[in-house]
């Protein structure tokens, strides 16, 4: 089911939702990273077999949420937006998983608001994120942020960005990344403004400072998962997130994956996702169990 979560003329924010009346336990929210848009989590979630209820919001200015106007996509703002959908859907405590931009977007709202988070999963995300790596994903975006003729001309874009994603990984991103046109041509789901300007260093100074001082009011139980290839997350920078956060940590490194683990390597996150959802969800009678997955991501518009 879709709905858009709006509030006192704000930005729309699109949500999938699947079994939040019908499904017992805590509700698992997910949060995708830069440039990406809800499906990016949907072979993971099939892998995993989640019984609980799930939720896939796109951030504001990705995929189906809105634009905004005065191009506020600060990631303070994309924390409040996760308390919006939390508030609107009457949803008092939850399971968050969230990767890069989203995860330091919930990182905050975490911070903000301890008793909401029963636990939280941060995939390949933290303070101290390289601007190098950062830098990277901004011109891979930025080059990739066009109109084309066909579905088939962005996929080849996409073979640069994630050279370590399966073909039919990056054949169903592709398909969820793009709305066609009224002239037929095909464009990303994605704000330009999201691109526009350069973040002065004081504010990204600061962003690094408000991440850091958050880690010690995190509560709930925390994975944090790093590709063992990402040029994003340094190691020793997970071990300091560990030191740092107040509730139990743990953190896992995966082979074969670089920044978009979900993409490079969704069986194995599934497996640590799983374990770690059923390990701090004991109460819940349906446990998950990742699939031996040999199979295809599907990623449909809103599947």
């Amino acid at each position: 089911m879709q709905r858009w979560i709006d509030h006192d003329y704000e930005v729309s924010i699109a949500v999938r939702e699947l079994g939040l009346q019908s499904r017992s336990g805590l509700p698992i929210l997910w949060v995708h990273g830069f440039a990406h848009q809800h499906q990016v989590w949907n072979q993971v979630i099939e892998l995993t077999a989640l019984k609980q209820p799930t939720l896939q919001m796109d951030l504001r200015g990705h995929g189906a949420s809105g634009w905004s106007v005065e191009g506020d996509y600060g990631v303070a703002q994309h924390a409040r937006d996760i308390h919006r959908v939390l508030d609107a859907l009457e949803i008092d405590q939850a399971i968050v998983v969230a990767h890069s931009l989203g995860g330091n977007a919930a990182l905050l709202a975490a911070s903000h608001a301890p008793q909401r988070f029963a636990a939280l999963a941060l995939i390949d995300t933290g303070p101290g994120l390289s601007l190098q790596g950062m830098q990277q994903v901004a011109e891979g975006v930025s080059e990739s942020l066009r109109s084309y003729d066909c579905l088939e001309d962005f996929r080849i874009t996409l073979d640069l960005q994630y050279p370590l994603a399966s073909e039919a990984a990056l054949d169903a991103f592709a398909e969820a990344s793009l709305v066609r046109r009224l002239d037929g041509r095909f464009e990303p789901r994605l704000d330009p403004a999201l691109l526009r300007g350069q973040i002065p260093a004081a504010t990204l100074q600061q962003l690094e400072q408000d991440l850091w001082a958050a880690l010690s009011n995190i509560k709930a139980p925390t994975l944090i998962v790093r590709g063992a290839s990402s040029g994003m997350l340094p190691e020793q920078t997970v071990k300091q997130m560990a030191s740092q956060i107040a509730g139990p940590t743990h953190h896992v490194t995966v082979q074969g994956a670089g920044h978009s683990i979900m993409l490079d390597a969704p069986e194995t996150l599934a497996t640590h996702l799983c374990a770690f959802i059923e390990r701090h969800q004991p109460s819940s009678k349906e446990k998950c169990s990742a699939k031996a997955a040999n199979q295809a991501p599907r990623f449909s518009s809103w599947g």
